[in-house]
């Protein structure tokens, strides 16, 4: 059995844009290998699915 070779990204302290940006265009990576996003946001943001609305969303 081949093992296979995962990528690890981390992205501490970011903003929420390059890291959407980021997933993005990793989506859109043919043929890149597994990978292991690990970030935090800064400031911090919210990101919503492209069919959820905010006011679905309940703000403590």
């Amino acid at each position: 059995m081949e093992r296979e070779t995962w990528r690890l990204i981390e992205t501490f302290g970011c903003s929420a844009e390059y890291a959407m940006g980021l997933d993005e265009a990793l989506l859109r990576s043919v043929g890149s290998p597994p990978t292991l996003r690990l970030y935090s946001w800064d400031p911090d943001a919210i990101s919503l699915g492209y069919f959820q609305a905010f006011e679905s969303v309940r703000i403590p």
